[in-house]
């Protein structure tokens, strides 16, 4: 009778009992039978313990330990030393695996005895369990220096032979959030040529408010950052230029400060680890972008990067009292007259005629917002638009743009 290698799922915790129950389900209801979890639990307070308690008590299979920790990239290392498997794997306690992932990982690895780690394709779920989008996977051969454009493993569907954990010497937990992007990096960077790729969906990354991708975007940019330069001595400026628009994308945010605040003060750390292009490249986003000159801490304008606004203009904003003016330039080749219809957050609509090219404004009236600090959205629609002329020598510009916003009163 064949024996097959054991292996090891290493899953850390700490106040997951909502996803707990699919996520150990996910895999003890895997068909590859020979296997293990350590669950490294960081102090939850939840019930988590409870759920763990149950698990463990119908199948000896689950081993779990509980003791506060620095974060998941100790906890992950934690429960690696308690693994008797020649196989490790790590999922998250909010994530899940789908269903014959360990099988196709256990033959995968069995069959070429050279393989270090393979890895296969991973979705994105929402809180319910819906499939809301594909992890952005690249295959093993691609270049180590694509790394540069942002992580192509999704981590839930890598499994590595121990000794190849050892040689890495497992995560890093200096780090606070990437730290699993740079055990991706020095893998590649150690095992050319000797990474396996699985081309099936093996596990599912779940999205919600309180992961560490979610909660800790500056961290993720600078230790990115700040990792590609260690390993690859490389310095984009697109890890922190990404996470700008995150920032925009989040205004109002609810925390009192103005984007263009917050970005110049992640700029200021990030100018240390960028080579002076990369830096004269972010400082000429942050300075030529209309978005950040024109968002405050409560109003964020849906302009482009150059102000010019599309039939649907949208404006978010936490404030409830006074009006916001909104001056702009109508410009040619748009049509002389325009009608635009303005919508309140509360539904009611007022219509405003441009009857010339040159300087105008209009006006929105707020009202109290029943959503506390979700941002009230209003929207201008404009009956008239242009679609910039497009030379030879340069990329086309498809975009329906109607006018220019110049700059924003609130009164």
């Amino acid at each position: 009778m064949q024996v097959h290698p054991q292996i090891s799922i290493l899953m850390p915790v700490l106040n997951q009992a909502r996803f707990l129950r699919p996520a150990l389900t996910s895999v003890l209801g895997q068909s590859w039978r020979d296997l293990q979890i350590i669950v490294a639990d960081g102090g939850s307070e939840d019930g988590t313990l409870d759920v763990l308690r149950e698990f463990a008590a119908r199948d000896p299979r689950l081993k779990w330990t509980s003791s506060p920790d620095q974060g998941p990239a100790e906890a992950v290392n934690k429960a690696a030393q308690l693994a008797t498997g020649e196989i490790l794997g790590w999922l998250n306690a909010d994530d899940v695996y789908a269903d014959g992932a360990i099988a196709s990982a256990m033959e995968k690895l069995e069959a070429d005895p050279t393989l270090c780690m393979v890895y296969g394709h991973g979705e994105f779920m929402d809180e319910s369990g819906r499939a809301i989008g594909s992890y952005p996977t690249r295959l093993p051969y691609t270049a180590l220096e694509l790394f540069a454009e942002g992580c192509f493993i999704c981590q839930p569907t890598v499994f590595m032979r121990r000794e190849a954990w050892q040689e890495l010497g497992g995560l890093d937990a200096s780090l606070q959030a990437s730290f699993d992007f740079d055990l991706w990096v020095r893998a590649f960077k150690a095992w050319p040529g000797r990474i396996g790729f699985l081309d099936r969906t093996l596990a599912y990354s779940r999205q919600h408010d309180a992961t560490i991708t979610h909660t800790k975007r500056r961290v993720v940019a600078l230790e990115a950052l700040g990792l590609l330069r260690k390993h690859l001595g490389i310095t984009p400026a697109n890890w922190i230029l990404n996470h700008f628009e995150e920032i925009l994308a989040a205004c109002p945010s609810g925390t009192g400060k103005a984007p263009k605040d917050e970005i110049r003060s992640v700029l200021e750390e990030a100018e240390a680890l960028l080579s002076l292009t990369e830096r004269q490249k972010a400082r000429w986003w942050v300075e030529s972008d209309r978005r950040v000159a024109l968002a405050t801490s409560d109003v964020f304008v849906g302009v482009h990067t150059d102000g010019w606004a599309g039939p649907e203009l949208t404006i978010r904003t936490t404030r409830t009292t006074g009006r916001i003016i909104l001056h702009g330039s109508n410009l040619e080749p748009c049509p002389e007259k325009m009608k635009l219809r303005i919508s309140r957050a509360d539904g009611r609509v007022k219509a405003q005629k441009i009857s010339c090219h040159g300087d105008f404004s209009f006006a929105i009236d707020l009202v109290p917002s029943r959503c506390g600090t979700t941002p009230a959205v209003h929207t201008v629609e404009c009956d008239q638009h242009f679609v910039p002329f497009t030379r030879q020598d340069q990329p086309a510009d498809s975009r329906q743009l109607c006018y220019k916003i110049n700059h924003i009163e609130i009164i």
